[in-house]
């Protein structure tokens, strides 16, 4: 093997070993542990609630949420839409906790369009199957317009595996530094 070749393996292997994927993790949205704000300074109160890299806002800017005791997410409003997103990348819906009975029942709707909807019930609500994998989002919303009182805690989200990007950053380099000296040789 010539010293081209040999400088090649030892950098692609040097590169390479350190390649590791961030693993998926289970989060748990408390809606005690995070932080509360506005989405702008016009909103009215409370919508925006950041935790682990998600966050949980209100579609509309002037609607509103409140959390009178740091322990759950509530609202009144019947037109009110919540988001939940991902900052971090994608992620699985596994379940959640309606905690108070959802008069107006309540529909969640996936990024890829799957829908579950319950009508007037509390406890755990599961989501399964493809189209509650790998979402960017789910929205909740009120079955019906009522102006009633709904409440949802423990939101469990599982994060989806993905390359460390750090990595790339690593390859980049090695590739670049076995440029450098492919020049340096000849």
């Amino acid at each position: 093997m010539d010293i081209f070749r040999k400088r090649l393996f030892s950098i692609v292997l040097v590169t390479l070993l350190p390649l590791t994927t961030v693993f998926a993790s289970v989060v748990t949205l408390d809606f005690s542990s995070g932080t509360f704000s506005k989405q702008a300074t016009w909103s009215p109160g409370i919508n925006l609630y950041e935790q682990d890299g998600f966050n949980v806002k209100t579609a509309n800017a002037q609607d509103t949420f409140s959390i009178p005791t740091f322990t759950a997410l509530n609202w009144y409003d019947g037109l009110t839409e919540i988001i939940v997103a991902s900052g971090i990348g994608t992620f699985d819906l596994n379940n959640l906790n309606v905690t108070t009975k959802a008069y107006a029942g309540l529909t969640f709707s996936s990024s890829k369009g799957d829908i579950v909807t319950v009508g007037s019930i509390t406890g755990i609500v599961n989501f399964s199957g493809a189209g509650w994998e790998n979402i960017n989002y789910f929205k909740i919303s009120k079955t019906q317009n009522f102006d009633i009182f709904s409440s949802i805690d423990n939101i469990t989200l599982t994060t989806v595996a993905a390359p460390e990007a750090g990595t790339l950053v690593l390859l980049a380099l090695g590739l670049f530094g076995l440029s450098i000296t492919r020049i340096k040789v000849n």
